[in-house]
Formats: structure tokens, sequence, C-alpha cells
């Protein structure tokens, strides 16, 4: 059965997630998650959540998740929410796997686009020593200078001392990582990402990610946008119309983009980004007050509504 939700304060009444019942006319076949803030909170995953997994199984909608996470980062979650998925993509869309972590499909940065970061980020250094660039590359990070323990990675950060004997053995990353050890500002790291956008020219997709604050950087034809059409189109085999996603960062705005053109069903999390909630259809409540469970029970409900 559903769980009893809270009752949620929405931005706009029309984007309330109860009106998915009323207006959406769409069964849904496929629904893309993120996890982080999303599904998982604080290193933990809401009872409400694994029961409502749980109702999409029962009910036959798939499940992907969708993440910035590594996939070696994503199995943990996996694992607490008893899942053995068959596709999972990760690192912001860079990289999507299949459920033993396979690459299925990738978009990497080339060695030129990771100098021109580097070469960005010893101009940031001239201001601010403290900033690091991080590569990640086959699921393992690297960085010229020493990086002192942090919660921004769940695993050490080797030091190196070029990043060119990876590109000789045709070893590219699919993300770089912009860190500042002392900042837990937003507002803060933005001015960094800022700073990139405007170094890089618009050649690579910049973002600011949650809860730890890094500014994270991929190819531009990387996004969990880009995977989504790909694995509905060439894998699952299922329109877009018939897709929904969940998301709270900035990071999850071009997958909405992406469906919500097409006409499929885009949900933010009450506890998302403004930027978030303006492009999605719908907002749920917060990650705190089962927002995601309220979420896929409205969409169960509205597919068996649609049966008739």
């Amino acid at each position: 059965m559903p769980l009893a939700h809270d009752t949620v304060s929405f931005t706009s009444n029309a984007k309330d997630v109860s009106n998915i019942t009323k207006n959406f006319q769409n069964p849904i076949k496929i629904v893309f998650a993120d996890i982080d803030e999303t599904i998982l909170t604080n290193g933990t995953v809401p009872e409400s959540a694994k029961m409502a997994i749980k109702r999409l199984k029962d009910n036959d909608v798939e499940l992907v998740l969708a993440t910035g996470r590594l996939y070696t980062r994503t199995v943990p979650v996996l694992k607490s929410l008893g899942l053995k998925p068959d596709y999972i993509i990760t690192q912001h869309g860079a990289v999507t796997t299949d459920g033993d972590g396979n690459s299925v499909y990738e978009k990497l940065l080339s060695p030129d686009d990771t100098r021109k970061m580097l070469d960005a980020t010893k101009k940031y250094q001239k201001i601010d020593p403290s900033v690091r660039l991080v590569l990640c590359i086959d699921c393992k990070y690297y960085c010229l200078e020493d990086i002192e323990s942090t919660d921004a990675f769940a695993q050490p950060v080797e030091k190196v001392d070029s990043f060119e004997p990876f590109f000789e053995k045709g070893k590219y990353p699919a993300k770089v990582m912009i860190l500042k050890d002392d900042l837990r500002d937003f507002d803060s790291m933005s001015k960094i990402g800022d700073f990139y956008k405007s170094k890089l020219k618009g050649n690579f997709n910049v973002a600011i990610t949650t809860p730890r604050l890094l500014c994270e950087i991929v190819n531009s034809d990387a996004s969990k946008g880009g995977a989504i059409k790909h694995l509905c189109k060439n894998i699952f085999d299922v329109d877009l119309k018939n897709a929904a996603v969940l998301g709270d960062a900035e990071t999850d705005i071009d997958m909405v983009d992406v469906v919500e053109e097409a006409g499929g069903l885009t949900i933010a999390m009450g506890n998302s980004v403004v930027k978030l909630k303006e492009a999605a259809g719908y907002i749920t409540g917060h990650i705190n007050n089962d927002g995601f469970a309220l979420a896929i029970d409205k969409i169960i409900e509205n597919n068996e509504r649609l049966k008739g």
C-alpha cells in the first residue's frame, strides 16, 4: 500500500505532484531517478523509498538510477536498495554501465579538453592556491597535488606527476572535479564554476553538485538527458513520452528538459534548486518528507487510472 505522506508546500499549486493523476495522460513505463538528495539523504535510504522502489517493480515499471557518482560508489546504494539494475547512468551521463559495471555508452573528455581545464586551474590558482583539479579515470581519482582527507571523495585521490601517461595509453577522464577544501558555501562555489565556464567557452557542461559542493565538468555531449535518450531508443525501446524523471540538482536539469520536451513526466524534489523546480512539470515533497515515495505513488496511481 502507498504510504501516508505529510502535507507539503509547493512553489506553484499547478505543479503539485498530486495533479499528475488529473493532468498527465501518458502511462509511465520507465523511471529515471537521481540518487543523492532524491533517494538517498545523509548517507541513508528512507524506508519509504525502499518500499516505493518495490512498488515500481511490482507494477512492471523499470527503474534506472541516473547519478553523478562513479559506478563503484553506486554499488553500496544498490545493495541498500536491494537492486540489481540492468543499467545505470553514472558520472552525470558521461558513462552508462550495465549492472556489472561494464560500460555500454561513453562520452569522455579528450586530452585537449583536459589540458584546457588544467590551464584554467593554473590561472585560478593565482587567485586562490587552494583550488585543486581532480581527474576521474576508470573510476579512480588523480591529482597533480596532494589532497588531504576530505569528505568530497569516498576513496583515496592518487597524486601523479603528469596526466600525459594516461592519455598515451588511451585512458581519458569521464569527468573533472574542481574542489576547495574549506568551501562549504554554494554561492561561492558557483563563482568558481562561472570562472571555468568563461574560460572553457561553453564547450563543456559545468555544474555545482550537492551535497559535496564540487564544481564538476564533463564533455559537452555528456549528460543524463543524452544517456536517457540513448537507453530509451537503443536499449529499452520506450518512447520518451512514457518516461519519468526525478531529481533535485542543477545537473538534473538537462534530463528534465529532454523528457519534458518529448511529453514525458518530469518531477523535481521539494528540496530541489530553484532552477530545477522551474524546469520540471511537477514538484513533489522534500526528501525528508517522503518526496520520492510520494512521486512514485502518483506515477503508479496515474498508470492505474489510464488503464481504466
